[in-house]
């Protein structure tokens, strides 16, 4: 079985080729959730494996466009998390326990342990919703980018990805 997090050269993706049947045999019942929420805790107990990482970044909680986000009072507005924040940027992924959005590259594959300020999408959920896309571009494309940690988890995260089979990736999504 390839591992497939295996550091390869940028310009060589590393090859996965496991075998889906086996891999979900052998995968917990948090991992099998693909809520964010429920991996982070998981994490900060052991180590995910390789294969669970791979799992993951395939099989991870995707609402549909009706599905009803909590609304959450803050001040005077009722705010909540918005489908079409996934559509817009690569990597984010919606946790049901936590009601907020993690950054699936960052949590897999980050290193953000001692950085307070890069905890959100990664230790914590996004779960302030005001001025919730300028956190987001803050973190697919702002200084935040400039931190070695960030930008590292995504450089692994998207040379994995490009050797996975496609799940309809919209040309319209920002690298998250």
């Amino acid at each position: 079985m390839t591992d497939c997090c295996e550091d390869s050269s940028p310009e060589e993706p590393s090859s996965c080729s496991i075998d889906e049947a086996h891999l979900s045999n052998s995968i917990d019942a948090d991992v099998q959730s693909g809520d964010f929420g429920r991996i982070v805790k998981l994490m900060s107990s052991r180590q995910l494996t390789s294969d669970e990482k791979y799992y993951l970044l395939k099989h991870h909680f995707i609402p549909d466009k009706t599905y009803n986000f909590p609304i959450h009072s803050i001040g005077d507005h009722n705010r909540k998390f918005q489908t079409k924040w996934l559509d817009e940027y690569n990597g984010l992924v919606y946790s049901v326990s936590d009601d907020g959005g993690y950054c699936k590259f960052c949590v897999l594959f980050g290193n953000v342990d001692s950085a307070k300020e890069l905890s959100i999408l990664v230790k914590r959920p996004l779960k302030n919703f005001k001025n919730a896309k300028e956190k987001l571009n803050d973190h697919c494309g702002g200084e935040l980018v400039a931190a070695t940690r960030i930008r590292d988890a995504h450089r692994m995260a998207e040379r994995i990805m490009s050797s996975l089979p496609s799940r309809g990736r919209s040309t319209t999504q920002r690298e998250f």
